[in-house]
């Protein structure tokens, strides 16, 4: 699959923050339909080329949103809800990538929270690596307010990128 020149620019942009903001969280805001399935697996792609026995796992809230990064990626991405007490038996990962991350809710009893805490129980260096075309979130406003994400790695979907 050939990438559009932004997906190449968001890729780009995502793999240099998380290199140069070692403690980063960053987030991909990019619009619906914009190809962030194709932007997360060509970044998983890229890293594994470049440091063989890295591991990734991409997570989301819906089965449809599972489909469509398994046509893309060619590999499960499991459903939050089916993994929510299993993070032991994955082992060690490197860096998980949440689609539709504006979901995600950072107070300490939820789902995703309580699943991240168990993946960073087998690495204390876990990376989280969102992805939404709504950077924000009710009761939090932008989501990098929060506890979980830090930084926006790339944004089409500020008016600037619009007006270009």
């Amino acid at each position: 699959m050939e990438l559009r020149d932004y997906q190449i620019e968001a890729v780009d942009a995502l793999y240099e923050m998380i290199f140069t903001e070692r403690e980063s969280n960053p987030l991909v805001l990019c619009p619906t339909g914009s190809g962030k399935s194709a932007i997360f697996c060509a970044f998983i792609l890229n890293m594994l080329e470049q440091f063989n026995g890295m591991r990734f796992m991409v997570v989301t809230h819906r089965k449809k949103l599972i489909q469509q990064n398994y046509k893309t990626l060619k590999a499960m991405s499991p459903r939050i809800d089916s993994v929510l007490n299993k993070a032991d038996e994955f082992g060690i990962i490197n860096i998980i990538c949440v689609d539709e991350c504006h979901l995600v809710d950072d107070k300490e009893k939820s789902r995703y929270m309580r699943f991240f805490d168990g993946l960073k129980k087998n690495n204390d260096k876990l990376r989280i690596v969102g992805f939404t075309a709504t950077g924000w979130r009710l009761g939090m406003g932008k989501l990098t307010n929060g506890k979980i994400f830090t930084h926006v790695a790339y944004d089409l979907c500020s008016r600037d990128q619009y007006c270009v």
